[in-house]
């Protein structure tokens, strides 16, 4: 691998963004208008994009297509299970571990328990159908790199460093580490221990409940932004961390009092969501409205429609968007809404789409009157491709997504929920034909996946 400019590695690939975020400031406060980019990487991407440039003739998958693989093999077996997508994920990630702490197939314990034994049975007709493919995961990626290294095959651009921190690494990723530096790279450790750090005072507050207690949080992260502005306007703006006992439980008070103090105004009704501050974990992109409404729109069937989904989608502002005439996109969707208050009074367990159409006033009629013939000539069932395609082709008879002007967040949204739809059409070769209802449970699967709209 020929590379001319100067490469740094990281743990991560968020460390690796703010590396290459911080060089960025730094030419635009040296007064420059045009730079090279730096070449930083992750290693685990760095190691992905060195196995590529040699075209190899394996084919690397991605996580939902390796957890096909698995929950096809978890399906297969006889035990009577609570939860086949569950199973299919302890089992993925049991298997994950092993290639992380580089634990040979001998090496594995000889419990003679029923669960082990399928386990290690499901384990090897994953790598046997993996193989009969030429299918790779990446971490068989970082395995082949780590070879390729103790080889020699590599050849690093010089000069190479690594940024090291004292978190833990797993072995595989300590190996590859070991391997470079063998290699010629230098190893360059962030651990600021040893600096100089200014004397702190730490008082302890007995707060009321939580709410005041995020909301004196973020005080005190407003006045220390406020400070840092009105000193140097110029140079990279700091990093504020806010470690949390229970992200998933207090994440909602935390970002309402940041809101009050930090963003105000996101309090207004058509505010950009955009934030300066960013959770570890991201809620998933099924969360998002734009996610939640395009799940809506794509589990839609003619009949046996849950009542909650119909309010979805009479509350949807795409359905709105879908009137020929603009100007009435605001009363159509007043008129879903009332739709969907006279609906709730007929107590139906579940709701066809004619019906829904018939109780709808002209306008909000003749939209799901399209959508439904659209949906009538869908095919029982299909490739996992193809009922991407019906699902864009649902989509777009709501023109879901179709606004006249999209803030960056919006438009990182649609995008990545687009993006998710398409790679239902990755799954062909790993599920084949299937019915309506596994391709929305495949694509609620890829849009769990965690997502934040990034602002950099």
């Amino acid at each position: 691998m020929n590379v001319s400019r100067p490469l740094t590695l990281t743990l991560s690939a968020r460390r690796a963004r703010d590396l290459r975020y911080q060089f960025a400031l730094e030419q635009q406060n040296n007064g420059k208008q045009v730079w090279s980019q730096p070449d930083i990487r992750s290693i685990e991407q760095w190691a992905q994009d060195t196995w590529a440039s040699t075209w190899p003739a394996e084919q690397l998958i991605s996580s939902t297509q390796e957890f096909a693989l698995w929950l096809d093999a978890v399906n297969s077996s006889d035990l009577a299970l609570l939860s086949s997508k569950s199973c299919a994920r302890q089992a993925m990630a049991a298997h994950h571990l092993c290639a992380q702490y580089r634990i040979p197939d001998t090496a594995l314990s000889n419990d003679d328990s029923v669960e082990f034994a399928e386990w290690k049975n499901w384990r090897k007709q994953v790598i046997r159908r993996c193989k009969s493919n030429d299918w790779v995961n990446p971490y068989d990626v970082q395995h082949w790199v780590l070879s390729a290294l103790k080889q020699g095959d590599i050849s690093l651009p010089q000069p190479t460093k690594i940024e090291v921190s004292p978190r833990l690494q797993s072995p595989l990723i300590q190996a590859i580490i070991t391997a470079l530096c063998n290699s010629g790279a230098e190893i360059k450790h962030t651990n600021h221990a040893d600096e100089k750090v200014s004397t702190r005072e730490f008082s302890q507050f007995s707060m009321s409940n939580k709410e005041a207690q995020y909301s004196h949080i973020a005080q005190l992260i407003a006045g220390r932004l406020n400070h840092y502005a009105e000193r140097d306007t110029k140079a990279t703006p700091p990093r504020i961390t806010v470690a949390m006992a229970n992200p998933r439980d207090d994440g909602a008070l935390l970002e309402s009092a940041l809101n009050r103090f930090l963003a105000p105004w996101r309090t207004t009704p058509d505010a950009a969501p955009l934030t300066p501050w960013r959770f570890e974990i991201p809620e998933p992109l099924s969360s998002s409205a734009f996610g939640a409404d395009a799940a809506c729109v794509c589990s839609l069937q003619l009949t046996q429609n849950e009542p909650e989904l119909i309010s979805q989608l009479l509350s949807a502002r795409s359905l709105g968007r879908a009137s020929t005439n603009s100007a009435d996109s605001a009363d159509v969707w007043q008129d879903a809404c009332a739709l969907d208050w006279k609906l709730r009074d007929d107590c139906r367990p579940q709701f066809s789409l004619a019906h829904v159409a018939d109780r709808a006033d002209s306008a909000v009629g003749e939209i799901l009157t399209e959508l439904i013939a659209l949906i009538s000539t869908e095919p029982t069932q299909q490739k996992p491709g193809a009922w991407a395609d019906s699902f864009s082709n649902r989509l777009e008879c709501l023109r879901w997504g179709f606004w006249d002007s999209l803030d960056s967040s919006a438009f990182q949204t649609i995008r990545a929920v687009k993006q998710q739809i398409a790679q239902l059409g990755t799954l062909d070769g790993f599920l084949g034909d299937i019915k309506h209802s596994e391709a929305i449970s495949w694509l609620r699967e890829l849009l769990s996946k965690p997502f934040a709209a990034r602002a950099d």
